[in-house]
């Protein structure tokens, strides 16, 4: 199991198996090794340690041996954990600060080490100093898989926080991100350190730990926002653990691009991925499996997939073009355009076509009568009007659409318009020219186009001096006006 973020209570930790109950070692419990030990070896540890206490300091590795709690101190209580550790009474998981050569054991060397912590003061875990420009304290506990599920990292083990220029490739790309600060693992995992709160204001921010060989655990937070209060170690906070379950959504969050994230986003996922994980079993598994197996419980449970989907950014639409095209005949579309069979089929096309407020100059069409075309995907001029004709004879009675297909170059975009028509040959549509289009003349009651142009003389289309027949029927001259 993995404790929440911030959290400080590395020793919660239950050892039903071993029999021994449950033992705290951020709030140090000082009566628990009388709920352990028998008085007599109370006693006797008790003396074992005031007769090494009359031992000269020798040189010892530079760890705090016996610091159990990470406060940069050992006291006698802690001293009589690590007797009792040697002894066999208690696990070396109550205070893994006390096996310096991480063999499980704690050996007499390992003691009167300890021993000279508690006379001397000890060298490991300086205290933090200030950076200039306002401090932003760095803090929290670094946890890997141990042989009682999961334990504090190594004492020593460096733990650095960088600001992400860029977001996309911050997770994965050392060039991509600076780094602001970096520190030691004390007792326990927990760590602190401070970095300049300017640096990363407003930005995204990885935390990375090499917990064991090759194996890094990450996590991701945010520097402060604009305005927040600084100055020595009574400013700003960021706390932040480093475990299997916030690797795992560092994992799931890069393989979904970070950039898509909002800021709640990301710590949302980042909380979901440690609740998935609260019951997974760590114990005994290498650091990289713990992340594999803290990746697939995360990448499988229901309320992450939701985080994954709610967190993601929604993406401004980029503009899209805006084709509207129209065509119709001389007699308009739908009912009113009756067309006589072998009468040509005169048409008026535009299409006009902009992109984010913008006109653009051309669009391509295609112009279909039902599904045959008769105008094959060409460029043509937005707004403005291109006059046409569907020839006689080619199409025979029957009802038929007229279709045309506009869209951008280089796009997908487009639109469509269409215009019913009818052929029909049974139906006289004229008298005289004045019943046709303009250069028409009326043969056997159907408009065609024969001889020299002739126009009606009472129409405004009449060109001057240009030959026109009346509605009555009579012939004349175009009025020069």
């Amino acid at each position: 199991m993995i404790p929440s973020s911030g959290a400080r209570t590395l020793g919660m930790v239950r050892y039903s198996a071993l029999g021994v109950g449950t033992v705290d070692i951020g709030r140090r419990r000082r009566t628990s090794i009388r709920s352990i030990v028998p008085k007599t070896v109370r006693v006797a540890c008790a003396a074992a340690v005031l007769v090494v206490l009359s031992y000269t300091p020798r040189a010892v590795a530079q760890t705090c041996l016996g610091d159990c709690d990470g406060d940069n101190a050992v006291t006698v209580d802690e001293l009589l954990i690590g007797v009792n550790i040697a002894l066999g009474l208690i696990p070396i998981d109550d205070c893994p600060a006390f096996d310096d050569d991480s063999n499980l054991e704690v050996t007499v060397d390992e003691i009167i080490g300890a021993i000279d912590y508690a006379l001397n003061g000890c060298p490991g875990a300086p205290t933090p100093t200030a950076t200039p420009g306002g401090s932003l304290r760095i803090q929290g506990v670094c946890l890997r898989p141990g042989t009682t599920g999961i334990v504090g990292c190594s004492v020593g083990t460096q733990v650095r926080a960088w600001r992400c220029n860029d977001r996309a490739a911050c997770a994965s790309s050392i060039p991509s991100r600076t780094l602001v600060g970096s520190g030691g693992s004390a007792a326990g995992g927990n760590f602190t350190f401070f970095a300049d709160a300017n640096q990363v204001r407003n930005s995204l921010m990885l935390l990375d730990a090499d917990v064991e060989g090759a194996t890094v655990y990450r996590n991701m937070d945010f520097g402060p926002s604009t305005g927040g209060s600084g100055g020595g170690a009574g400013g700003e906070v960021l706390d932040a653990n480093l475990d299997p379950s916030s690797e795992a959504a560092v994992r799931l969050l890069d393989d979904a691009g970070v950039q898509n994230f909002s800021d709640d986003g990301v710590r949302n996922v980042i909380e979901a991925a440690r609740v998935a994980n609260q019951a997974t079993i760590f114990t005994d598994l290498s650091a990289a499996d713990a992340a594999d197996l803290a990746f697939d419980t995360a990448a499988a449970d229901a309320n992450v997939q939701a985080a994954l989907q709610a967190g993601m950014l929604t993406p401004t639409p980029a503009p899209q073009p805006v084709v509207v095209p129209t065509i119709t005949t001389s007699r308009g579309c739908g009912a009113a355009a009756v067309f006589a069979m072998n009468e040509q089929v005169p048409l008026r096309l535009r299409v006009d076509a902009s992109l984010g407020g913008t006109t653009l100059p051309t669009v391509l069409i295609i112009i279909r009568i039902n599904n045959n075309t008769i105008f094959g995907e060409e460029p043509i001029a937005t707004g403005e009007d291109f006059f046409g004709s569907i020839p006689p004879s080619i199409l025979p009675p029957g009802d038929y659409l007229l279709r045309v297909q506009a869209r951008v170059p280089g796009s997908q975009n487009g639109a469509t318009a269409t215009c019913p028509l009818r052929i029909d040959p049974a139906v006289p549509h004229c008298n005289t020219a004045c019943d046709c289009d303009p250069g028409q003349r009326c043969v056997g009651n159907q408009c065609v186009f024969q001889g020299n142009l002739l126009y009606c003389c009472t129409s405004a289309t009449c060109p001057a001096m240009a030959t026109c027949q009346e509605p009555g029927g009579g012939f004349g001259v175009c009025p020069n006006v």
